[in-house]
């Protein structure tokens, strides 16, 4: 991948991070997302910046702010993951905060789940590409649900009695929304000429015809 020049002085290879370093500059665009002020967004970018670049804030401080800004662009964009996984869909505007929670722990999580699951070490799990650490950890919950499922089926609560129909009925086991079938669009459904209104039809002046 070609070099990507962000100043006279400043140059990013162009190569995508791996696995541990991509975790730790999403910990970061989650501040940047959280930001409530502009000095807060601006140190937030400084920040992703810097990891990315192994260059001091302040040395980033003295370049033009378009030059940042487009530096953070570019390589947010060459490190985003290719595939659209499903479970990046997955909505936490509130997720819970623990009392065990701290900076970096996101690697530790994902450490641990490829630990116990494959034997992986750290220096291992650490190298991977962000595509495939993510599909890895999709299709690991996709077989925990699907197994929960299993095991939900087997159970006499997953048959609650319908007083309607007077019979036990099966209630699926709730999957995340990520899993969830799609809604599909409702189809559009052309009226016959025969029951189209009479008269001259005044459609709005942005609307196209069908």
């Amino acid at each position: 991948m070609q070099a990507l020049l962000l100043s006279r002085y400043v140059e990013y290879p162009g190569e995508r991070f791996k696995f541990k370093e991509w975790l730790r500059l999403e910990e970061v665009k989650a501040i940047i997302s959280k930001a409530t002020d502009r000095d807060r967004f601006a140190d937030g970018i400084y920040l992703y910046l810097s990891i990315a670049l192994h260059l001091q804030i302040d040395e980033l401080k003295l370049l033009p702010w378009k030059e940042v800004a487009s530096a953070y662009v570019e390589i947010n964009y060459i490190n985003r993951p290719t595939i659209s996984f499903p479970i990046l869909t997955t909505k936490q505007d509130h997720a819970e905060k623990y009392s065990w929670d701290y900076e970096g722990r996101t690697w530790y999580e994902w450490a641990n789940i490829f630990s116990k699951k494959y034997g992986w070490s750290l220096e291992y799990s650490a190298e991977l590409d962000v595509d495939d650490a993510i599909g890895l950890l999709q299709e690991m919950m996709v077989d925990d649900q699907l197994s929960k499922e299993w095991e939900w089926s087997l159970t006499e609560i997953a048959y609650p009695y319908n007083d309607k129909t007077k019979k036990s009925e099966f209630k699926p086991l709730q999957r995340p929304s990520w899993m969830e079938k799609e809604i599909e669009p409702p189809k559009i459904m052309k009226i016959p000429k025969h029951l189209l209104p009479v008269g001259i039809i005044h459609r709005a002046t942005n609307a196209e015809p069908n």
